[in-house]
């Protein structure tokens, strides 16, 4: 426990985060799970992400609005236009499929199909100008590639999979989630540590044994 809390804050530091804001997760699907699992998502929610999503920032999407009754819009991004995008088109096409119903966008920092760096800022401004009330970034290609300041991105979570550009351990990953987004969030999964971890981030990511050496 002494040594995970060196590496939670070494991480926090990292990022720029408060270590209140860091979950230890296995990857950034695993992330992406903790959020469709625990957003209060229902009938008339919409959640907005494109084709170049990645699988493991999709699937779960699609999967808890069939047992949640809310939508998912997944759009075609215009993949052939990349080369020459700045960033107003890239906000500006991800802003034709906000619509007022939209509680969610999700979107990657670098995709993993063209390597698209996305304006997160920019988008998070938008997002918000048109009442987005969460916004997700999938890292996974971006942590450890990089230099990050989180906070500053303007968003709620930030999953990532540090053994891609950081070169850590399979299994270990991260998840950024701010105080706000904690607050409305249900826990994915609960065990005996529960009650130990209120107003932790910690209770978002005890699932009881785990492997603490890696």
């Amino acid at each position: 426990d002494e040594q995970r809390a060196i590496a939670r804050q070494k991480t926090a530091d990292f990022l720029k985060c408060d270590i209140e804001e860091l979950s230890f997760s296995h990857n950034t699907t695993e992330g992406m799970n903790l959020l469709a699992n625990g957003l209060p998502l229902g009938p008339g929610d919409e959640v907005v992400f494109s084709t170049l999503n990645h699988a493991g920032a999709s699937v779960c999407w699609h999967h808890n609005a069939e047992l949640k009754g809310f939508k998912v819009n997944q759009f075609n991004f215009p993949i052939n236009e990349v080369p020459s995008l700045t960033i107003d088109d890239i906000v500006y096409i991800y802003s034709n499929h906000v619509t007022a119903n939209t509680k969610v966008l999700v979107f990657p920092h670098i995709d993993n199909i063209v390597g698209m760096r996305y304006p997160v800022q920019e988008m998070a401004k938008m997002a918000r100008d048109k009442g987005v009330k969460y916004i997700a970034v999938d890292g996974a290609q971006s942590i450890g590639m990089i230099s990050l300041d989180l906070p500053a991105l303007g968003i709620d979570a930030y999953a990532g999979s540090p053994h891609k550009g950081s070169q850590t351990p399979k299994g270990t990953g991260l998840l950024y989630m701010n105080k706000s987004l904690q607050n409305d969030l249900n826990p994915m999964w609960v065990t005996w540590g529960q009650n130990r971890w209120k107003d932790s981030i910690r209770r978002f990511e005890d699932y009881g044994t785990r492997n603490l050496a890696e």
